[in-house]
Formats: C-alpha cells, structure tokens, sequence
C-alpha cells in the first residue's frame, strides 16, 4: 500500500480553525508550503473534493481522471463543468461563462487550504474537508450519492 499524500485530511470540530481573523488565517495559509500539481492531481483524480469555508460546506468539485475536466457543484446549487490547468504555482479554473479564477493549495498540519488570488473578491480561504471517490454530476442527481456534510476525516489515500 502507498500513501499518496504525507498529509491527513481532518474535519470537525477537532481541527476547526479560527476564522475570525481572516487576514491572519490568510497569513498562515500562505505561508505554509504549496502543493505542487503532481501532488494535487494525486489526490483529486477521479475523486470528488468537498470544500468548506468558515467550518460551513461551501462545494464540491469531481476531477475526471487522465483530463484537466471537473464539475462543481456550489452550496447554492450552482453546478458547471469546467477545465483546471497551472499558471505558474498557481491553479486556475474555467466554469462555463465565467472568467478563470485562479487559487494557490497550501499544505498545513490539519490540512489543505485554498487560497483565491482574485484580490477583488477580497480574502478568499477554503478548507478541503474530504476527498472520496464519487461522483458529481449536474442535474437531477447532483449530490445524492454524497452525505450532506463532510463528517468523515480524510485518511491518506491508497491505491
């Protein structure tokens, strides 16, 4: 068995992180190392990752193995297929009909953080929560084959 990440995922109240300073949050967070695209790519392939901010579910994004493909579906119930790729350290999204948005992934020891560089949008912080294998789809079926929040820690993924 091969651990694919050096890292152990948690969620819950145990490693819930103080938001209320987001700047500090933000602080920490980019300055921890960044993952890199190959570890990133380890971890998500044909996997769904949900996404929290502020300990509250806010998405969950399925990368569709051996593509750049993904499909997100938003805690609004927003739901759009798009392609990832890299822009320097940087990983950069393009939903249907929106601009890209481009993100840095920082490994911290509770975890991994998303960090939005779209400094318009101000301080954006994401937590990864869980990664499983399922899929997302939009349409009818979006999220049925998922729990309604994350509730199981991510422990390190064989294959």
């Amino acid at each position: 068995m091969r651990l694919v990440l050096p890292l152990i995922l948690l969620a819950g109240s145990a490693w819930a992180e103080d938001w209320s300073d987001l700047a500090a949050l933000q602080s920490r967070v980019t300055s921890a190392p960044m993952l890199s695209e190959s570890e990133w790519r380890e971890m998500v392939e044909g996997r769904t990752v949900t996404y929290t901010i502020d300990n509250e579910f806010f998405a969950r994004e399925f990368y569709v193995t051996g593509t750049n493909r993904v499909v997100i579906a938003v805690n609004n119930g927003i739901c759009l297929n798009g392609i990832w790729y890299m822009d320097g350290p940087a990983f950069c999204f393009e939903w249907e009909g929106a601009a890209p948005s481009c993100f840095t992934h920082h490994r911290l020891q509770e975890g991994v953080y998303i960090n939005g560089l779209d400094e318009s949008d101000g301080i954006e912080i994401q937590f990864v929560a869980d990664v499983r294998r399922t899929v997302v789809q939009c349409g009818d079926e979006l999220l049925s084959s998922l729990p309604q929040s994350p509730t199981q820690p991510l422990l390190p993924v064989a294959r």
